[in-house]
């Protein structure tokens, strides 16, 4: 009986190490400069944010918006 909890908690301790690492791994970057992220090629998330007053274009091949 002792042996199946050892198992369950050996089970429980692989998987948060695997999640712990794949958490840790990520290649999104985060920018405050938009001209840099339309000109980049790579995943990036854009940070600041929304001033309302000002205009936004939908760029339709991309269905994203800009601020422009």
């Amino acid at each position: 009986m002792k042996n199946k909890y050892i198992f369950g908690g050996l089970i429980i301790v692989v998987f948060m190490g695997i999640m712990g690492y794949l958490f840790t791994q990520t290649s999104i970057s985060y920018e405050e400069n938009f001209s840099e992220i339309i000109h980049s090629s790579k995943t990036m998330k854009a940070t600041g944010s929304w001033v309302k007053e000002k205009a936004i274009m939908l760029i339709k091949a991309t269905n994203s918006s800009l601020s422009t």
